[in-house]
C-alpha cells in the first residue's frame, strides 16, 4: 500500500492501565500484518472496544492503514431498534457513535481529537449499512457483536478487501436478540485451519476486567448466578 505521508500525526495519551497477558496477546496479533480477522469474546469491562480502537488509531498513526470504520449493531436494549429514534441518520446513529468518541478522547492528545472525529477518514456506521461495501486498506471495527445475528456476521465476513483487518467484539452475557451469531463464530472460525488464514478467537473472562476491582466482583457474581441455575 502506497502510504500517505501528508496525513497530519497525532499523540496518543499514557495508557491508564495495564494491559493483562492476553490482551497483549490480542494486541499482538492485531498489529501482525498476516492476522486478518480478530474475534473477541469476553465480559464487560476487559475493554474489548478499548483494544480495537487502540489498534486501530496505532494503524493509522504509522500509515499502515488508510482509514478507520466503526460499526454497531442497532440494537437497543430489551430490543428496541434504531427506526424508534428520531432524526435523520446521523442523529439516530449519534448515541452509538458516541462509544467511539468516548475511546477517542480517552485515548488520543485533546488537540487532535477534534481533526479525528471530523475527519472523513474515521467513520461509523450501522452494521446494516454495510452490505454491498468493499474494504481496502482499511481497520473496521464490530462492538457489541453478540446483537448481530449470523446472516449480519457473514455479510460483515465478506465486505473484506486487500490491506483490511476486521474486528469483531461481543460479550454473550449481554444478547439483545433471540439468535445471536456470536456463539457460531467460535465454533466456525476457532481452528487450526483458521488461524493459518489469519483468522483468530480470543477468549476473555473476568480476570482480564481492567475497567474496575468493582466490575470484576460483578461479572463474577453473575457467571456464578447464570452457572448455577
Amino acid at each position: 500500500m502506497e502510504k500517505n505521508n501528508s496525513r497530519p500525526s497525532f499523540i496518543f495519551k499514557k495508557r491508564p492501565f495495564k494491559f493483562t497477558k492476553k490482551q497483549n496477546d490480542i494486541l499482538k496479533c492485531m498489529f501482525d500484518e498476516r492476522s486478518k480477522v480478530i474475534i473477541i469474546e469476553g465480559p464487560a469491562g476487559t475493554s474489548k472496544s478499548y483494544l480495537s480502537i487502540y489498534a486501530a488509531l496505532s494503524e493509522f498513526s504509522k500509515n499502515n492503514i488508510e482509514s478507520i470504520l466503526y460499526l454497531r449493531t442497532a440494537v437497543e436494549s430489551a430490543s428496541r431498534s434504531l427506526g424508534f429514534l428520531k432524526g435523520d441518520l446521523d442523529e439516530k446513529f449519534s448515541v452509538y457513535k458516541q462509544v467511539l468518541e468516548d475511546k477517542v478522547e480517552e485515548l488520543v492528545e485533546e488537540k487532535d481529537q477534534k481533526f479525528l472525529m471530523n475527519s472523513s477518514l474515521l467513520e461509523a456506521l450501522p452494521i446494516n449499512y454495510i452490505r454491498g461495501a468493499s474494504w481496502r486498506n482499511k481497520f473496521v471495527t464490530l462492538d457489541e457483536a453478540q446483537n448481530a445475528n449470523l446472516d449480519e456476521l457473514k455479510t460483515l465476513m465478506t465486505r473484506i478487501g486487500e490491506g483490511s483487518k476486521l474486528v469483531i467484539c461481543g460479550d454473550k452475557q449481554q444478547s439483545d436478540i433471540k439468535h445471536s451469531g456470536l456463539k457460531s463464530l467460535k465454533m466456525i472460525f476457532n481452528d487450526e485451519e483458521c488461524r493459518d488464514r489469519g483468522i483468530h478467537f480470543f477468549q476473555l473472562t473476568e480476570e482480564d476486567v481492567v475497567r474496575s476491582e468493582i466490575v470484576k466482583f460483578v461479572v463474577q457474581k453473575f457467571q456464578g448466578y447464570e452457572t448455577g441455575r
